[in-house]
């Protein structure tokens, strides 16, 4: 579901603030993100656990994490870097958000195998009204903000076509 839970653990802890999590989408040119912070014990001499979950696990197959260990001084350190894949086991095309929108919405769906993709939008006459894709994509995860400002009020349809897949 697009989410990935990290774990970790220190054995000690001295001046420890918070630890900074950051991602990077298929290695592309080490451009990390920031997702979030947890914040630290501080000073500990005992095993401390923490956890921290992407809810947002978009864009690619191949995600790089890393914690940026923030002392109260100001000083950092980075973690090993944890490679993680995430394949989508099914075609889906899930429901847009927000939804009714005004006047953008995001259409979300997952490939998981390399297709040409048709992604299209039609009205209550079933007149397609926009082609918002059709081109080969990657396996993954992904989401086309649309804007649908030139559209007059009512019902629209999204339909996608992937391979042997074909929903609306």
């Amino acid at each position: 579901n697009n989410k990935t839970t990290l774990n970790w653990t220190t054995a000690t802890e001295i001046n420890v603030n918070s630890f900074i999590i950051e991602r990077c989408i298929n290695n592309e040119e080490k451009k990390w993100d920031v997702l979030g912070s947890v914040e630290a014990s501080g000073n500990s001499n005992s095993v401390k656990e923490y956890s921290f979950i992407d809810k947002n696990a978009l864009g690619g197959t191949k995600f790089l994490y890393r914690l940026k260990v923030l002392d109260n001084d100001g000083s950092f350190n980075y973690s090993k870097e944890l490679d993680v894949e995430i394949i989508p086991q099914k075609f889906e095309l899930f429901q847009n958000y927000p939804n009714p929108f005004n006047p953008t919405t995001t259409l979300k769906f997952s490939l998981p195998t390399k297709e040409i993709v048709r992604l299209s939008v039609y009205n209550i006459l079933g007149q397609e009204v926009m082609q918002v894709l059709n081109e080969t994509m990657e396996t993954g995860i992904h989401n086309i903000v649309v804007d649908a400002s030139n559209f007059t009020s009512g019902v629209y349809f999204c339909n996608l076509k992937a391979g042997g897949f074909n929903k609306t």
